[in-house]
């Protein structure tokens, strides 16, 4: 096996609705610090759609040899966790948190058990799905593209 110094972690998302601007960013930022960063989009809704996943997500993490994999949503997270053996973390993006409490209750089974880490948006969210475990990591703003402007000037653009 060669030697690799560079970190390769996989984005696990959902891919129903077109690529995912959050987690591309994401990607991008790590991939710019260094890291080597591929993506797995799943296709196909609900319970079965993702489950549907597995066999071409078993082989994508294989043939990749990525050494972390980053799932963006619960089911997303689930069904890496079904896949391999690799450490898996998990963010949950919001909608997961406020899931039916059948819901929560596997959620904070996949938490304390599968997933490496799990990964939540604000405190808030951290306070209503009660796991003191989770880590507090919002998603972060380009300073690039996006900076502070007078309330004025803004509305002005806007037409408002």
């Amino acid at each position: 096996m060669a030697n690799r110094t560079q970190l390769h972690v996989l984005f696990v998302r959902s891919g129903n609705n077109g690529v995912d601007p959050i987690s591309t960013n994401q990607g991008l930022s790590l991939f710019e610090n260094g890291l080597k960063v591929t993506y797995f989009d799943i296709v196909g809704k609900g319970v079965i759609g993702y489950l549907c996943n597995i066999p071409a997500l078993r082989k994508y993490i294989r043939e990749s040899n990525c050494d972390l994999i980053h799932a963006h949503y619960s089911f997303s997270g689930i069904i890496a966790s079904l896949t391999c053996t690799k450490k898996v973390v998990c963010s949950l993006m919001g909608s997961d948190i406020y899931a039916s409490k059948i819901g929560r209750w596997l959620l904070k089974i996949f938490c304390l058990i599968f997933w490496s880490a799990t990964i939540v948006k604000s405190e808030r969210s951290a306070m209503d799905f009660g796991l003191k475990s989770v880590k507090i990591i919002p998603n972060g703003i380009n300073l690039t593209k996006f900076r502070t402007i007078e309330k004025s000037e803004a509305r002005k653009r806007l037409g408002w």
